[in-house]
């Protein structure tokens, strides 16, 4: 029988493909980075949140997409093009059956999404990702039956190109749109999850972990120099049609101990645009960033709602502490606690700022 669960506010959660697989190697799965993962959310669920899972393919689907061109577009009825498309929705739908089983082993009631299969389609580029009215009001009976919708990047049809590939930072951004819509936006949070700690000034240059194993907990290298943007702030007036919000950072530290703050100098200076901006590790940060500046400014809450971070407890300054699940249950003053601060970077408007 199906249960009417109340919904008291909606956290998205995304799971990036390189905390979630090692994308060195193809379909391989990174298992400890997948088990943090499926702990946060098995404790926020724990805990009462209402949580949709997105995720990318990570090490599933990339080498597929690209030797069919199914980004570009192509035609459906060309059945070489067609057997591309398939190859690729297979195996990003086998790392969603892997994520779901996860999830559920971990005694969450994880439901895989298929975005391809339930009328999700892109409009050209650059244009918003739409889903048909089945495939959003599924999503919702699914959180009012008390289940975790886990939803996967996929090929879709595009109607100007023919296909197109839905990205998770897509997926977060239209469920977060639809959480607006729905009347959920006020208390709304979206947490990415990486394999990085967040938004770095510049690319880390030791191993940014040095014990990553399924059992240690996790420390950062003490020779790294890394710095870590822990507060953006979003231009929230800037026009909604703009992709490339202009955003500054206006609290940084460094990431080996982040309860000193780093001089504002350390980091790009002033206000720019994201395509000139900050560079990381994972090639995806500039998608991902920009995502996080687009909900940030959509969400209309007085605290910050978007968080980047990285799931796995962290030992560090006589504290060890989940960060990402921080995130998700919504602790967004540990980014101003000078004794056990957020390990992550924080995304809020200029608005939000000043009205906290």
């Amino acid at each position: 029988m199906a249960l009417d669960v109340p919904i008291r506010r909606v956290v998205v959660v995304k799971l990036g493909g390189a905390a979630i697989t090692d994308k060195r190697s193809s379909r391989k799965i990174d298992a400890p980075g997948l088990r943090a993962c499926a702990s946060v959310v098995r404790e926020a669920t724990a805990r009462g949140e209402t949580l949709i899972v997105a995720h990318g393919a990570g090490s599933f689907g990339h080498a597929e997409a690209a030797a069919c061109g199914c980004a570009r577009g192509g035609d459906v009825e060309d059945e070489t093009f067609a057997r591309g498309v398939e190859a690729t929705r297979a195996a990003v739908r086998t790392l969603n059956g892997i994520v779901v089983d996860a999830l559920r082993e971990n005694g969450v009631r994880a439901v895989g999404v298929t975005p391809s299969e339930v009328g999700w389609h892109t409009r050209g580029r650059g244009a918003e990702a739409e889903a048909s009215t089945s495939g959003r009001g599924g999503v919702f009976d699914l959180l009012r039956d008390g289940a975790v919708p886990v939803i996967h990047g996929d090929v879709v049809i595009d109607d100007v190109q023919g296909t197109s590939v839905l990205s998770g930072d897509d997926i977060v951004a239209w469920c977060a749109r639809w959480a607006i819509e729905d009347g959920f936006a006020a208390r709304a949070r979206v947490v990415f999850l990486s394999d990085v700690w967040g938004v770095y000034a510049s690319p880390p240059r030791c191993a940014p972990i040095t014990n990553p194993s399924d059992t240690s907990a996790l420390t950062i290298a003490p020779g790294e120099d890394a710095v870590l943007l822990r507060e953006i702030v979003v231009d929230g007036d800037s026009d909604d049609g703009d992709a490339s919000p202009a955003w500054r950072c206006v609290r940084a530290a460094p990431l080996v101990d982040p309860r000193r703050d780093a001089p504002l100098d350390a980091v790009p200076s002033a206000t720019f645009k994201t395509a000139d901006g900050v560079t990381d590790v994972t090639g995806g940060i500039e998608a991902k960033l920009g995502a996080a500046l687009a909900i940030a400014r959509a969400l209309p809450g007085a605290s910050p709602s978007v968080f980047l971070t990285r799931a796995g407890v962290l030992t560090a300054a006589d504290d060890a502490r989940d960060h990402a699940l921080d995130a998700v249950l919504g602790r967004p003053n540990r980014t101003d606690d000078s004794k056990f601060p957020f390990v992550g970077t924080v995304v809020r408007t200029d608005r939000q700022r000043e009205s906290s």
